[in-house]
């Protein structure tokens, strides 16, 4: 690999590789304030010109803070069942593809092999088997984004060091080893630490 001497590449590669699932965990709820304040203070301002008073922010902060308090909420709840709804769809399109093709799908059309002709020719075993995996892919969505991430960030370290080949197993198993032990012992529910 070459190499890419950046200390910005390396600092944020440590980061990802050993706190990745917490960086993600604090970047939802920061996205979601920073959502719920512009959404918030967009929307005193509109009714403000609305109401056809002057617009004075010392008057309305309270308006403010209260509309923006409720779009965050709003806005994190949104926010994770996104997260939810693209987990859910990864694992249900693995598992309706990977059953149709064990099916022989894949065997009919050797030559024309695409997706399309997969979801024309899908069974219920497969719609079965895509429910099944898309919860399993929930299930274990705090494993997905670690392992995610520490792959991301021993990729951005053995990119920004000279890789001897170790480098980068030994980051990904470093990694994995400590985001998961500092996630122990607190509170886990559906795989989250909380």
């Amino acid at each position: 690999m070459p190499e890419i001497d950046s200390p910005a590449l390396l600092i944020s590669g440590i980061v990802l590789c050993f706190a990745g699932w917490f960086l993600f965990r604090v970047s939802i709820y920061f996205i979601a304030l920073l959502l719920g304040t512009t959404v918030g203070y967009s929307l005193t301002v509109f009714i403000a010109a609305e109401s056809g008073e002057k617009f004075i922010i010392a008057n309305e902060i309270w308006l403010i803070a209260g509309l923006s308090l409720i779009f965050s909420i709003i806005a994190v709840i949104l926010i994770k069942t996104l997260i939810k709804t693209i987990i859910f769809s990864g694992g249900f399109i693995f598992g309706a593809l990977a059953t149709s093709t064990v099916m022989g799908v894949y065997n009919k059309t050797i030559h024309s092999f695409n997706l399309h002709l997969i979801l024309h020719n899908i069974s219920i075993h497969a719609i079965v088997a895509g429910l099944i995996f898309g919860i399993i892919f929930i299930f274990f969505e705090k494993v997905f984004i670690v392992l995610y991430s520490v792959v991301v960030g021993a990729l951005l370290i053995a990119l920004s060091l000279d890789d001897n080949q170790y480098i980068f197993p030994a980051m990904i198993l470093a990694g994995t080893a400590v985001q998961f032990a500092l996630s122990r012992g607190r509170r886990v529910r559906n795989l989250k630490v909380e």
